[in-house]
């Protein structure tokens, strides 16, 4: 499985391994350490699916745009990437520049070299609309992005541009780059649910939808579950009232009790939604694999006011709006 977190913008040590993980993990993400150009190669579009450009000048103005420069300067462990040189100097990390991907990414990251409070990294989409952005807190971070939506067009990376703030308003402080991860795979996960005597609050994090009469059975059409599961209930926002289902009961059964307590019948557990079973001995629901659900602001909007029982990155939660 693959090394959990949160989507959006991540930093540091712990997105530079969940980066890893894509890289060495079944999405195999593209890794750029760029120690295999000379120092002083003027980098355009020799990486395949990607252009570099430095496209801002010493005084902060767009200009060009024209290559960036593989670099052995001190910041790099062996080689790294800044800016073009301005004229008649050197590389020396005042000229800001980016990174176009052909196709938008789900996931991008690269470590950023350079100066504390004054390194600048954003992240843009394909319309380019700004996605997240991240001065450095320390002199050399690792900053990415992993998109918490599916549409490659306003939700994944697109450009990356690499910018700086002044210094003491005299020189600006863009920096050096080094070890890029990118990738649009879709990353699947597996999840084994582990249940103990009586009730157990549980989700479904991943993107199915569980089918529960399948999955539990009944007392018409039985599975290795039906003899230890009580029951599974689910809040229905939309409706203000408890959803219910129980192998003990038949089809006809479950309807007839759901409809005398004013419950909905359950079937279904959406991506998203947490849920209570109630289990006779300690017991494991068979594998359930998928992609991990994120909720965003899209998703999170659209949730009916009041109590909402949902799961994201397989944490349930009680959520009120």
């Amino acid at each position: 499985m693959l090394p959990q977190a949160w989507a959006g913008l991540v930093l540091g040590p712990a997105a530079r391994t969940q980066f890893e993980g894509f890289r060495d993990g079944p999405t195999a993400d593209t890794f750029i350490d760029f120690n295999s150009f000379a120092a002083g190669t003027a980098l355009s579009t020799q990486v395949s699916g990607v252009t570099f450009q430095s496209n801002i000048n010493t005084a902060g103005n767009p200009f060009g745009p024209i290559n960036v420069v593989v670099s052995s300067a001190g910041q790099c462990t062996i080689r790294c990437i800044v800016g073009t040189p301005f004229t008649s100097g050197s590389d020396d990390g005042r000229v800001g520049y980016q990174i176009l991907f052909t196709t938008p990414q789900r996931r991008a990251g690269l470590l950023r070299n350079w100066l504390a409070q004054y390194s600048l990294t954003r992240f843009y989409n394909a319309s380019g609309a700004l996605l997240a952005e991240h001065i450095n807190t320390v002199n050399a971070e690792f900053v990415g992005y992993i998109a918490d939506g599916t549409d490659p067009s306003t939700d994944w990376v697109a450009r990356i541009q690499m910018d700086g703030l002044m210094n003491d308003g005299i020189t600006r402080q863009v920096g050096y780059s080094d070890d890029l991860f990118f990738g649009s795979a879709q990353a699947g996960s597996t999840f084994t649910p582990a249940l103990e005597p009586g009730f157990n609050l549980i989700g479904n994090s991943l993107d199915i939808t569980l089918d529960l009469p399948a999955l539990f059975g009944n007392q018409d059409a039985p599975t290795a579950l039906t003899p230890d599961i009580v029951s599974i209930w689910k809040w229905s926002a939309a409706a203000g009232r408890w959803a219910f289902y129980s192998p003990t009961l038949t089809v006809a059964g479950n309807a007839a009790y759901a409809a005398s307590q004013n419950y909905e019948v359950l079937a279904t557990i959406n991506a998203g939604e947490g849920y209570w079973v109630n289990s006779i001995p300690q017991r494991t629901l068979p594998a359930q694999t998928g992609t991990e659900f994120a909720w965003n602001g899209t998703s999170f909007g659209a949730l009916p006011s009041g109590f909402n029982l949902t799961t994201h990155s397989r944490r349930a939660s009680s959520i009120s709006r």
